[in-house]
């Protein structure tokens, strides 16, 4: 056996964990820390023993046996909380001024289109793990922020109907929705970070069953618009299993906001 490897196996004469312990107790000792101090920070910290502060609602008799020795390094500085950004832990360049413009601009073009900025419009945050080997979002992620902004415009019909309806059509019971077909168009690719602004509004009640929502993402990086959709609800009994008869309150519903839009020159050429 070699003999460093010997070495290695014979029983350590370094102190235990327990003996480091027993030393800072000791008062004889040259390690000796007086109770509600700390050692020192690492081995080049030559500072006196730093004293535990006191938890403000201590009174001066306060015993410090009952202060976690975790105590010292408890800032009494209140968090750093930046608030003129979204809280979502991108780092500080990616919520730039140019961003704060760009996100203007985008809702202002949205209005002057007739899109619903307070109602249906969404700031969805691109997932880095959607970016795929050509370093773009894949074409097949859209449909997922798609989704969302078109059950956040369902959801926002409640000015309209009553809300119970609107949970049978977020959850699939009673009279509900199922979706028959998406058409997608890709005109800018979206790269990471970057966040998309994801507008919805109806586009067109065929009766006596199905309708069509019109989706709109841009870039609030570059400013572009990125992807358009449309996509073809029918109405659907999810009780019988079948297609259904759109119900008066919805189609009022869909064709109020598609007035609104047309009111403001919207449904024009994205």
């Amino acid at each position: 056996m070699p003999a460093d490897l010997a070495a290695r196996r014979m029983p350590s004469s370094e102190p235990s964990v327990m003996d480091l312990l027993e030393q800072f107790k000791n008062p004889h000792s040259p390690m000796y820390l007086p109770p509600g101090t700390c050692g020192p920070a690492d081995e080049g910290d030559i500072t006196p023993n730093y004293t535990i502060p006191l938890p403000t609602n201590a009174s001066a008799s306060t015993s410090l046996a009952h202060i976690p020795p975790t105590a010292n390094i408890v800032s009494s500085e209140p968090p750093l909380i930046k608030y003129d950004r979204p809280l979502t832990g991108w780092p500080d360049t990616t919520y730039s001024e140019t961003w704060m413009e760009n996100r203007k601009t985008i809702l202002e073009r949205a209005v002057r289109e007739g899109w619903d900025v307070e109602r249906a419009a969404f700031e969805l945050p691109i997932a880095w793990g959607h970016v795929d080997k050509f370093r773009h979002l894949n074409n097949v992620h859209y449909l997922r922020y798609f989704e969302t902004a078109r059950l956040g415009f369902i959801q926002s019909l409640s000015s309209h109907i009553p809300a119970s309806k609107v949970t049978d059509l977020l959850e699939g019971q009673n009279t509900g929705f199922v979706i028959k077909s998406h058409n997608i168009v890709y005109k800018a690719p979206i790269t990471h970070p970057d966040s998309l602004i994801v507008l919805a509004r109806p586009k067109s009640v065929s009766m006596p069953s199905s309708f069509h929502i019109e989706i709109a993402a841009w870039s609030l990086k570059t400013e572009k618009l990125v992807a358009t959709c449309e996509t073809e609800c029918v109405v659907y009994d999810h009780n019988l299993g079948q297609k259904a008869a759109m119900t008066d309150d919805i189609k009022h519903a869909l064709l109020s906001r598609m007035n609104r839009g047309h009111l403001a020159g919207g449904n024009s050429k994205i």
